[in-house]
């Protein structure tokens, strides 16, 4: 699949940005409002701020997560938590375990197709399963593989780096397009 990178693609995801941003900020204040400037809202006030404030989010990302997958003519599964995934070459073997050791490979992309990163299979990635070196849906996505299979999912922030990024190229409550190659697995 080819992912178009231009300059029109960030305008959409800036936009997108720009009106979380916003929305988060208006609720909050309308929450200050309802209070005189002396008196703070109470927790459960902040709280259900917090919630309106995520499921504006969490709609404008599927939202975004659908175009994405019709805008390239995906066919994806997804599962209870979100994730989007297409397995398109079935490997051979088992299933990994928790715990295993696998070696994968990956390109990971945001929505616009601007690439992010690359782990290639002249170097693959070793990691354990279930101890806490993958993030949340590259973890469900690989536990459905066997060695040599490939995927594409798409992985909703609250399954990649979720509301604070990775502290590098991603950015908090960005949705993730991941191309992923299950090299081996070792008990």
């Amino acid at each position: 699949m080819c992912l178009n990178i231009t300059s029109k693609n960030l305008i959409p995801e800036m936009i997108r940005f720009i009106k979380i941003i916003f929305s988060i900020l208006v609720f909050f204040n309308l929450a200050c409002k309802s209070h005189d400037i002396e008196q703070k809202p109470t927790d459960a006030e902040v709280k259900l701020q917090f919630e309106k404030a995520n499921k504006l989010i969490i709609r404008h990302e599927r939202k975004d997560i659908e175009e994405f997958i019709q805008r390239h003519q995906l066919k994806m599964d997804s599962t209870g938590t979100g994730l989007r995934y297409e397995i398109y070459l079935k490997g051979k073997g088992d299933l990994p375990h928790p715990h295993d050791a696998v070696a994968i490979t990956y390109r990971v992309f945001f929505l616009d197709g601007n690439q992010v990163y690359q782990i290639p299979s002249e170097h693959p990635d070793t990691v354990r399963l279930a101890e806490g070196n993958l993030v949340n849906g590259l973890e469900e996505l690989v536990a459905m593989m066997n060695a040599g299979a490939k995927a594409r999912a798409i992985l909703p922030a609250h399954l990649a780096f979720g509301m604070l990024g990775d502290d590098n190229k991603i950015p908090g409550a960005t949705p993730l397009y991941y191309d992923l190659q299950l090299i081996k697995i070792n008990p």
